[in-house]
């Protein structure tokens, strides 16, 4: 927290209604935001009953004890900054974890401080660690405590590792490289439970932005079971700042099960909006016939669908064979898709290659109904590299930052 003088606070009120770059603060924040601590090299943290193990660099002074299904410790660094975090037993959705946590911060800071009358988000942050996505805001805010302003700020971390879940925050003006790399080399050594889950057989993770800001990430994952059958889990999280302070965000799971040659089986979507769930659906073949049924938006659905779905591992497969005909530019593939944007029904979703990217990849037009992207797709796994599509004046943007296996 930084005491700041009356006539800087209207400067920053005006910065906070409407972010402004870093040289329209005053110099004096934006030095304070530049601070950094001496991160020491990584040493071993382990929870009390061993379940929790992983690497930190700063102090701990007592082992992670398990309480309310979670483990909580501090992290002192250069003593000069606290990071306080707490890993959860079972995997989250990560932008409605960090919509509660950063409503619980606040309203300790009021409780402290006295009320925060501005607040805004600085940075967001969407990326991976290895394997394991994360999403990350940056906070500014500004109190008044005993007739003094004062800005403060508050950095939030969140990563699903495995079944796990890592929450990380500290509320201090500046140290963002310390509290990356501090939080990247947390994530990537956390390892729970008795034993490592096997890796599935082919996992990416996109990144996606509007505007150049980053706001979600998905991770999809295929493994195959015992009968060659393949599971596809698709996890996803997007949380935006629709005006200065105010988030919304939504969290989606969906599961499809897919036969050897590529056919469904079944499918089920799961999707929540500010944390209230507004998709719990499945999709199943009787009698000849495919049905959606659960509820959509708070209402019971049960619909016959007209036509026959295609998995997503079929679809890939299609334009991967799409892209290695030597007549690929102009060539299209079409298929039914069930779609989160419309699940009451089966839309067409249509591929056509329009041009070679080198040697491994093709820039693809990607219409989904009456939606249309551009997008460039991997040649070797008929996936997504990179894509855009426009949403109203806004650009929305799409990156594959990591991929592993073969499917």
């Amino acid at each position: 927290m930084i005491r700041i003088d009356r006539a800087a606070g209207l400067a920053l009120l005006c910065a906070l209604a409407l972010p402004a770059p870093a040289q329209g603060l005053p110099a004096w924040l934006v030095e304070a935001q530049a601070r950094e601590a001496r991160l020491p090299a990584p040493v071993p943290l382990s929870s009390e009953d061993g379940w929790l193990r992983t690497q930190v660099q700063g102090r701990v002074d007592r082992k992670p004890v398990l309480q309310d299904e979670g483990y909580a410790f501090s992290i002192v660094v250069d003593d000069t900054l606290t990071v306080h975090c707490e890993v959860a037993r079972e995997a989250r959705d990560l932008a409605r974890l960090l919509v509660v946590s950063s409503e619980a911060g606040f309203a300790q800071v009021a409780k402290s401080m006295g009320s925060v009358e501005a607040r805004v988000i600085e940075r967001t942050a969407a990326g991976a660690v290895g394997p394991h996505a994360f999403l990350g805001l940056q906070w500014i805010y500004r109190v008044t405590q005993k007739g003094e302003q004062r800005v403060g700020a508050l950095h939030q971390f969140a990563a699903n590792v495995g079944d796990a879940a890592l929450l990380c925050a500290h509320d201090q003006v500046g140290y963002a490289k310390t509290f990356e790399t501090l939080t990247r080399t947390l994530t990537s050594a956390l390892r729970t439970g008795d034993a490592e889950p096997p890796a599935p057989r082919f996992r990416e993770i996109v990144t996606f932005s509007v505007d150049g800001a980053p706001v979600g990430v998905t991770t999809t994952s295929f493994s195959v079971d015992a009968d060659g059958d393949t599971q596809l889990v698709s996890r996803g999280s997007t949380i935006l700042q629709i005006t200065p302070g105010r988030l919304v965000s939504e969290d989606s799971f969906a599961v499809e099960w897919v036969r050897p040659d590529g056919s469904l089986i079944n499918a089920a979507q799961f999707k929540a909006a500010n944390g209230e769930l507004s998709h719990n659906l499945t999709l199943k073949r009787a009698d000849g016939v495919w049905r959606a049924s659960g509820s959509l938006d708070g209402k019971s659905i049960d619909l016959a669908l007209s036509g026959e779905p295609a998995s997503q591992v079929a679809q890939a497969l299609a334009r991967r064979q799409l892209m290695a005909r030597a007549d690929a530019v102009g060539a299209s593939t079409e298929a039914m898709n069930w779609s989160g944007v419309d699940p009451t029904r089966l839309i067409k979703a249509r591929a056509t290659v329009l041009a070679a990217q080198g040697a491994d990849a093709f820039s693809v037009r990607e219409e989904l109904g009456e939606i249309a992207m551009e997008m460039v797709l991997d040649r070797r796994t008929g996936t997504l590299l990179s894509g855009r599509m426009p949403i109203g004046p806004r650009t929305m943007s799409f990156q594959r930052i990591y991929t592993e296996g073969s499917f």
